[in-house]
């Protein structure tokens, strides 16, 4: 108590002179001392209002206080949970479209593939039926041919025939016929 006194008086002497806070200040603790009763109910009510307070003020603010620092702790962990989560979707999709990339690449090729069987089979079927179109023309030709040379040899014999009647002036009978049919014919062959 004594300490406080003369702490006390001593911050009152650099004080300012102006000062009359101070100055009764220092009046009374010099003058009367410390009042046991007065500093006793002092501090009563000190730790009553610091009960009241630490109770209704100081806790509420340091709970609210707390609460915020958990949701904000709480929310960067969630934000970098999100991030890693969209960095890993993220990847995902990139693995999806090249996968759906290298499957459609897959696909195409195997289209152009079929394309181009389906292209050379077409080829090969057309080039069969025009093998068998042009066999079966040459086939008619020779049948024509054949045809018109058996009915130029026939119409070669009949103007022989006529011919050889005129010039000769008779009737040549069936025979002769005949054997100038076979003359003419071996002659038209070997030519």
């Amino acid at each position: 108590m004594f300490l406080s006194t003369v702490i006390l008086a001593q911050a009152a002497e650099t004080a300012a002179p102006s000062s009359s806070i101070v100055g009764d200040l220092k009046e009374t603790f010099v003058h009367n001392g410390v009042n046991g009763p007065d500093l006793l109910a002092q501090a009563i009510v000190f730790l009553v209002v610091a009960l009241a307070l630490k109770k209704f003020a100081y806790g509420p603010i340091l709970k609210v206080l707390e609460e915020r620092r958990a949701l904000i702790s709480q929310g960067l962990e969630n934000a970098e949970k999100i991030k890693a989560e969209l960095a890993n979707a993220q990847a995902h999709a990139a693995k999806v479209l090249h996968e759906a990339g290298n499957q459609a690449n897959g696909i195409i090729a195997e289209a152009r593939k079929t394309a181009e069987a389906q292209i050379a089979k077409a080829q090969a079927d057309a080039a069969k039926v025009a093998e068998a179109q042009l066999a079966s023309a040459r086939e008619q030709i020779a049948q024509d041919r054949q045809q018109m040379l058996r009915e130029t040899k026939n119409e070669v014999l009949g103007l022989v025939s006529t011919v050889l009647t005129r010039v000769s002036g008779k009737v040549l009978t069936a025979q002769d016929q005949e054997r100038l049919k076979s003359e003419t014919l071996a002659v038209i062959t070997q030519n």
